[in-house]
């Protein structure tokens, strides 16, 4: 959750700065950009506080993480689902919808992938 509050205070301006980092050191060595956040996700946002920090732990945790791993991670034969958890985010992403309940169920939960 803590990327998620991260990611919120750095929106409420409603743009969001993406940093570079020293992995070795850990420590910020620039910015690589300042972006708009679209109005519509940070409103959602804002309406479903909670999906949005459950969504900071990922696809594999929501709603829960039985279910989350069984769903991100779908075994193959058992599915039918070929390319596993990048077809799966596709499919989430491709159906989300830019309004505040497809988005809480759509689109928070990936925040983590």
């Amino acid at each position: 959750m803590c990327f998620a509050k991260r990611a919120l205070d750095d929106a409420k301006d409603g743009e969001v700065t993406i940093s570079s980092v020293d992995y070795e050191t850990g420590k910020v060595t620039g910015t690589v950009g300042t972006y708009s956040v679209d109005s519509n996700i940070l409103a959602s946002i804002r309406k479903f506080l909670s999906d949005f920090r459950a969504g900071g732990l990922g696809p594999d945790a929501d709603p829960d993480v039985l279910s989350g791993q069984q769903s991100i991670y779908p075994d193959e034969k058992g599915s039918g689902v070929k390319g596993g958890s990048n077809t799966w985010l596709q499919y989430m992403w491709a159906r989300a919808e830019p309004m505040p309940r497809r988005w809480r169920r759509g689109i928070f939960p990936m925040t983590g992938a």
